[in-house]
Formats: structure tokens, sequence, C-alpha cells
């Protein structure tokens, strides 16, 4: 489960299995952050807002009730967009993770060197290298043809909790889905993510 584009204090995540049925999961979530790494910036730094929050924990039932309740001190609270469905395991990122952004803002010159500036919103890419064991090749696959052309949550991390999560969790679609199967034993997957 994803929410993306948040700006909340908080969010409480809650799963019930049916309308009336039983609470099944419980998401606590602080989103209002300093990320602070001096002891100036802890007391002078402006808290943001983490804007993507992401979970695997969500467990398998037949009538899943999700509800999420956003609460800020402003009265005023946003999410852009909602995802939920089942996971599948890729494999381990082993190595350097890349986090981008394509900037599709328009820049033009006048005869005089003035610029004028257009912004548009960038979209975020990722490059990962994954390592999958071979006997997962075929499952790996299967996926790559189904997420074809197709708006897929991909997580880098399995610890969302994880400093990096928010620059590793996108909506979007995959560019370059190589999978090098050169080691008998580990297969290695080159993956170029694009935002949508």
């Amino acid at each position: 489960m994803m929410l993306e584009g948040l700006k909340a204090a908080t969010a409480v995540i809650t799963v019930k299995d049916g309308l009336s049925g039983p609470t099944v999961l419980t998401i606590n979530k602080d989103l209002l952050n300093r990320h602070a790494t001096t002891p100036y910036e802890w007391c002078f730094s402006p808290f943001i807002y983490d804007k993507i929050t992401a979970t695997f924990d969500v467990p398998p039932v037949g009538d899943s009730v999700i509800t999420v309740t956003l609460t800020d001190p402003s009265g005023t609270c946003e999410l852009s967009r909602f995802a939920v469905g089942q996971a599948i395991h890729l494999g381990d990122i082993e190595w350097n993770p890349v986090s981008d952004a394509e900037n599709y803002s328009e820049i033009t010159w006048d005869a005089f060197g003035k610029a004028t500036l257009t912004p548009v919103p960038s979209q975020p890419v990722i490059e990962l290298e994954l390592a999958t064991e071979a006997n997962r090749v075929n499952t790996v696959k299967q996926f790559r043809d189904q997420a074809n052309a197709k708006a897929v949550v991909w997580s880098g991390l399995d610890n969302l909790d994880h400093v990096y999560a928010e620059p590793l969790v996108l909506i979007g679609v995959y560019q370059r889905f190589p999978i090098d199967l050169s080691n008998i034993k580990q297969a290695k997957i080159n993956l170029t993510l694009k935002g949508i």
C-alpha cells in the first residue's frame, strides 16, 4: 500500500476484514519531520512533510476495508495518489541505487540574453541494480511482461522506515529491465524506472 503526495502531520491507516469486521492492521505515521543532522538544524531548521509512505505489511484478507485519516494543524491535508495491491519481490539492491529527476521546464532566451523560465514539475527517475535467485527469473520475466506500459508502485527497499525510502519509492513505469544471466546461481537486474 502506498500514499503519495502527502501534506499532513500524521497519517493513521487502518485495515479491517469487512466493513464491520475486526481490525487487522493499524499504522500510525508522523509525517512532519526536520531530518536534522546538527544541533543548529535541530533547533532552527523548518519542519518538512514526508510526502510518501508505503508498507508491505497489509495482511491478505478477503474483504479488506482501508481507512486513511490525515491530520494537520493547518486544518488542510493533501493526498495525491493512493495505491494498493499485491507485492512481488524482484530481488535485493546490490549496488549504488540512484535517485534522479528529468526536468521538462522550458527555458527561453531573448536576443538580449534574458531568460524566461516556465517551470514544469520534473519526473523522478530511479536506477537500481538488483540481485535475484536464478530460480526466480521466470517469475521476474512474467512480472516484466505484465508491467509493460502499466503504472506500478516500485519500492527499492523492504524496510520502508529507512531514510532512503522516499527517494526510492515511486508510481511509474520501467524504461529498462534487462536481466543479466551470466551467473548460474544469481541473476542481475538493471532497472531504470520513471515516475508518472
